[in-house]
């Protein structure tokens, strides 16, 4: 992992195997003397992904002060999967309880997207007033942007689960669900060729309110019972479920969100005797057809799109997505 130049972009290029295996060393000594470090993480079979967790910054002249810092780095083909989200939390909630640590930051630089993404997720809070600039060997003057991920003085809690129901869409949430696919949208601008989409198009109210009416709309509320995520679908003749669009706030993606919408679609198709669901996605971005097949929906060949999918992808292709990016699934029931 250490010696891939684009997984260690930020941190001036690969590192060979000696400054590895120290940095392996400051790890196991962080956890002897502070009980906090980075922690290796896996896949289900046991194979490395990479790490996330929290380590001791204790040197007086960094810009910052003695402090702790919460970070995380994965192998690329591990990108985009919701991995530094997921151990990032459990790294925060382990070294806030019983540790005495009072604060724990998080920084990186103004052009990572993805790890910018990953501390909005956690609700980290953002501190432009503590940004710095320090010199590293091999990277040279870097200017770091910084984030606090929990203090003990209740800046910012330790980001916990949160907490969201599912129910169907009412008729005044139509007017929000716009608002919540444009954030969603952000996530493309870290997709080479495809950051024009957090800019583009989104569904119409019109759209929504029909799905709202048909009862085929469910959005996951807050504690406040403001939607913050929506699967949208329609019924088509074919006794399928056809979703046109499925979307989490940015804010709150990582959470588990989109999984409970499909799946209020799915017990609710398969309650009305429904025999499918469908939709049409991206073909290669982790979070639209990989995330998809995880869920058990299937590709969609082309000998067996049927004249309504096909229509569907040419009106995609038509609207401005590159040929073959864009692909139909369906989930049988």
């Amino acid at each position: 992992m250490h010696a891939d130049a684009e997984v260690m972009a930020d941190q001036g290029g690969p590192v060979d195997q000696i400054k590895s295996d120290a940095k392996f060393d400051r790890y196991r000594a962080a956890y002897t003397e502070h009980g906090v470090s980075r922690w290796a993480v896996e896949n289900a079979d046991g194979a490395f992904l990479g790490y996330a967790g929290v380590m001791p910054r204790l040197l007086p002249d960094h810009p910052l002060g003695p402090h702790f810092e919460i970070g995380w780095r994965f192998i690329r083909r591990a990108w985009g999967h919701g991995y530094a989200t997921e151990s990032a939390k459990a790294a925060l909630e382990d070294a806030s309880r019983g540790t005495g640590i009072k604060e724990i930051v998080s920084y990186t630089s103004a052009d990572n997207l993805r790890s910018q993404a990953v501390m909005t997720r956690l609700k980290f809070q953002r501190e432009p007033s503590r940004d710095f600039v320090a010199e590293y060997d091999g990277v040279g003057l870097w200017r770091g942007q910084v984030w606090v991920a929990f203090s003990a003085r209740g800046r910012t809690q330790p980001s916990a689960l949160m907490t969201h129901r599912i129910r169907p869409a009412r008729e005044q949430d139509a007017t929000l669900l716009p608002d919540i696919e444009r954030s969603a949208a952000r996530s493309f601008r870290t997709v080479p060729g495809l950051e024009w989409i957090a800019e583009g198009d989104v569904l119409g109210e019109d759209v929504h309110m029909s799905g709202i009416r048909s009862k085929t709309c469910w959005v996951a509320v807050d504690e406040h019972d403001t939607p913050v995520g929506f699967l949208s679908a329609e019924a088509v003749a074919e006794r399928e479920l056809h979703i046109h669009e499925m979307s989490v706030a940015e804010t709150f993606q990582g959470h588990g969100m989109g999984r409970a919408l499909l799946r209020a679609a799915i017990e609710w198709a398969a309650a009305h005797h429904f025999v499918a669901l469908t939709l049409t996605t991206f073909r290669d971005v982790p979070w639209n057809a990989p995330f998809y097949s995880r869920l058990g929906f299937k590709l969609v060949s082309a000998p067996h799109l049927g004249t309504r999918l096909s229509m569907l992808l040419r009106q995609e292709v038509d609207g401005g997505f590159a040929e073959g990016t864009r692909c139909a699934m369906r989930l049988d029931l």
